[in-house]
């Protein structure tokens, strides 16, 4: 990949968005080993055309990839893992094909459980969350409650 877009970082794993020559886009890993050193980039498989969005959380060797990508005319979350051996999991779609979807975010806690949360509905949409078991499956996901706006006592 010619071009690098949107970078994300966790303790042992960097991804990034790459752009080829052709416009052609694709997530990329590189995962830190023992000592510093980092692997050569690896372009996992996947579904759809990657966004110029990506997030990533990890713990305990344990990371965690979202990002958004164009499926035919919708914009859906993926989500891949990497356990400490460095094996990267087959990447899956969180969100269905109803409503666009954009703005990973991620986080991971020290047993190796995390959320992934991102905006359901594009250009602005309802934030919607879902748990990330240890293994890796994402739970239900779970859309917020709008609220009126209300100032801080």
């Amino acid at each position: 990949m010619a071009k690098v877009r949107k970078v994300a970082a966790t303790p042992t794993a960097v991804a990034w968005i790459g752009v080829a020559d052709d416009d052609e886009r694709r997530l990329q890993l590189s995962l830190r080993r023992p000592g510093g050193a980092f692997t050569r980039a690896l372009t996992p498989d996947q579904s759809g055309e990657p966004a110029f969005d990506v997030a990533a959380a990890g713990a305990g060797g344990r990371q965690l990839v979202a990002w958004p990508a164009h499926e035919r005319s919708t914009r859906r979350i993926q989500l891949l893992t990497l356990d400490p051996s460095g094996t990267v999991s087959e990447p899956r779609w969180l969100t269905g094909t109803e409503r666009g979807a954009t703005s990973p975010a991620l986080a991971m806690a020290a047993d190796g459980t995390g959320v992934v949360a991102w905006l359901d509905g594009m250009p602005s949409g309802i934030v919607t969350a879902a748990g990330v078991a240890q293994d890796g499956a994402a739970g239900p996901a779970r859309r917020s409650t709008p609220s009126p706006a209300r100032r801080a006592a």
